[in-house]
């Protein structure tokens, strides 16, 4: 059942403790969990023997973790967050995709999602600017 999908829907209680905290700390605990998630992604290609199998959605978390950072909205962010890099990570526009197979092991696991993220951040930050709320 979507694995990827059930792995976002995971990190929102992780964003609900992150975003507590500055936005330094926020981002250097994302980074801590990239890296964590880098080596936990590695190690689960090798142990399941199959590339960025489903079961790992460590990549996810993080990837919606870039998503939400310096969001302070409510309810409506938390959702438009959830479905910009649901929608990103799924659809993979460039250089997603590049990342998402250019890259081997735990980094490529990881890095196309951190990619989705951005670009459903950077989404989120124009709808703002137009005032969306």
């Amino acid at each position: 059942m979507a694995p990827g999908t059930m792995g976002t829907l995971g990190a929102i209680p992780l964003w609900l403790l992150f975003r507590q905290l500055s936005p330094f700390c926020y981002i250097a605990a994302t980074l801590g969990l990239f890296a964590l998630g880098w080596a936990a992604a590695e190690r689960a290609e090798k142990l399941l023997g199959k590339r960025d199998h489903p079961a790992i959605v460590v990549d996810e978390v993080v990837g919606f973790l870039v998503t939400m950072v310096g969001v302070e909205a409510g309810w409506k962010g938390l959702v438009l967050g959830f479905f910009l890099f649901r929608l990103a990570d799924i659809l993979k526009p460039p250089p997603v995709r590049w990342f998402d197979t250019g890259l081997s092991g735990g980094l490529g696991v990881m890095a196309d999602d951190v990619v989705a993220g951005l670009y459903a951040r950077a989404a989120m930050a124009l709808l703002q600017f137009l005032g969306v709320p």
